[in-house]
């Protein structure tokens, strides 16, 4: 009786284990969908959680390049921060740079001078902080373009075999 008990029990503690590691496996290789599709507010970017920790889908990294994609194409684990960062995007010289804490824009890529834009995500990745050093800029323009990333992430990624969009949801709202 005490036998049947314990394998009783070590049969559903492998079945519970089994089935955690099935989850946690789909949140994670479906990320870049589940944060796409998880409904939110004007100016919270829920994607911009998932870029800074994984390579960006490859039609996206043409147009948006990533510092994961770089690393891993180059095998350099050193560089495996989640930036995008672009120059020349509305003039030229301009540099711009997101990841997931913040927002950067300059006018001229320079990395002893702090003078552009900066803004930072919240925990629930709201763009909150409108300072600007010594520049003004287009709230309008830098919204447009973490859209067009979101948009283009959208696009490309698959729909999960299993979706667990609620449970994405309920755990990143």
């Amino acid at each position: 009786m005490k036998r049947r008990l314990i394998w009783t029990v070590l049969v559903m503690v492998t079945i519970l284990i089994g089935l955690g590691i099935g989850v946690w496996r789909n949140l994670d290789n479906n990320a870049y969908y589940y944060a796409t599709h998880m409904p939110y507010r004007k100016d919270y970017y829920p994607v911009f959680r998932v870029v800074a920790v994984k390579p960006l889908p490859q039609s996206v990294n043409k147009v948006y390049p990533s510092n994961i994609n770089y690393a891993i194409k180059n095998d350099n684990v050193d560089g495996l921060n989640g930036a995008i960062n672009i120059d020349n995007v509305y003039k030229k010289g301009d540099y711009w740079s997101v990841d997931s804490d913040s927002l950067y824009y300059s006018l001229k890529f320079d990395s002893t001078s702090l003078k552009g834009m900066t803004a930072e995500f919240t925990s629930k990745m709201r763009l909150y902080d409108r300072e600007g050093n010594g520049m003004k800029y287009d709230r309008s323009k830098m919204d447009n373009k973490l859209k067009d990333i979101t948009q283009r992430i959208k696009k490309a990624v698959k729909k999960p075999k299993v979706n667990l969009q609620f449970l994405y949801n309920w755990i990143y709202m």
